[in-house]
């Protein structure tokens, strides 16, 4: 039996969960825009108590996690542009490897539809149009 059938199978169960769960505690459901948020208290106090007790940490931390997240956006853009270079103006390395550029964001999404020949005629013409 295929993989899919058990990832589509706990999809649909874990859907059912949440949808039930929330339909049963549908009080602490808000509206907030296009979102729906569940509202809860649990954590509050611990929160709390962390954040007073390691003030000066906390702070530390989050200095660090903006600079790092800085850091890491830059060399992201970098990588990206190092990337579209490669396969624009490198047509030796794109014929090496062989594979697409980016790999696609919905899993399963080209054998649910069948449309696998739209992927490699979209490869197809892309790598045409570089050569």
């Amino acid at each position: 039996m295929s993989f899919y059938i058990y990832d589509i199978i706990f999809l649909v169960a874990f859907s059912l969960a949440v949808g039930i769960f929330l339909y049963k505690r549908r009080k602490n459901l808000k509206k907030e825009g296009l979102l729906y948020l569940y509202r809860t208290q649990v954590g509050i106090r611990f929160i709390d108590y962390v954040g007073e007790k390691y003030k000066k940490a906390i702070s530390f931390f989050a200095f660090l996690a903006i600079i790092s997240g800085y850091l890491l956006m830059a060399s992201m853009v970098y990588l990206f542009y190092k990337l579209i270079y490669i396969y624009l103006f490198v047509p030796e390395i794109v014929k090496a490897i062989k594979i697409p550029p980016l790999m696609p964001l919905i899993p399963y999404l080209p054998e649910a539809f069948n449309i696998d020949f739209l992927m490699n005629l979209l490869m197809a013409l892309l790598l045409e149009d570089i050569m």
